[in-house]
């Protein structure tokens, strides 16, 4: 009976493994989607790219892979941009991301101030959050706080999104002493 037992575990533990090893495709199956993405076909394009968007994060190494390789412009264009929308979909990345553009608004150089504060325009409402805390921060410099409010107000409006009170710049008054 035992035997028996064992027999089934093992054809069962044998089962599993298989079927998670299904779902979780290998380095040659990657390889072959962005291989895709340069085909001639406009639909095989389309398919690999949208599986590739499917597998989302475990896609990544491999699109940083393959742009790493010198890639023909139409895989170049395609991997860019599923990598940033798969990175943006993650709610870490896209603070992190924010976070660091909001900080680069602090530059003493004009042009990297303003490349920052269009990609935060780019990023919408995925940079309100971020905005609105960059805003409030009183260890943030005045610069930065004033910058980052004007930014969220252009956001907010345009995207018709209602501006809280809260909102509202409040530059007039001096920061408090940090401590």
């Amino acid at each position: 009976m035992k035997a028996i037992l064992f027999a089934v575990s093992c054809w069962l533990g044998i089962g599993f493994a298989f079927a998670y090893r299904a779902d979780a495709p290998d380095a040659a199956h990657f390889q072959k989607l962005i291989r895709q993405l340069d085909s001639g076909r406009f639909g095989e394009r389309e398919a690999a790219a949208q599986e590739l968007d499917r597998l989302d994060r475990a896609a990544l190494p491999h699109l940083q892979q393959a742009l790493d390789g010198r890639p023909s412009l139409e895989v170049r264009r395609r991997v860019e941009a599923l990598m940033q929308l798969i990175r943006h979909r993650d709610p870490e990345y896209r603070r992190s991301l924010c976070d660091a553009l909001i900080q680069q608004l602090d530059c003493y150089r004009n042009d990297q101030a303003g490349r920052a504060a269009h990609e935060l325009r780019s990023l919408g409402p995925l940079a309100v959050d971020s905005l609105r805390l960059a805003a409030k921060d009183r260890d943030r410099s005045p610069a930065v706080r004033a910058a980052s409010s004007k930014l969220l107000l252009e956001i907010l409006r345009g995207l018709d999104l209602p501006v809280l009170p809260a909102d509202e710049p409040d530059l007039q008054k001096p920061c408090p002493p940090t401590k």
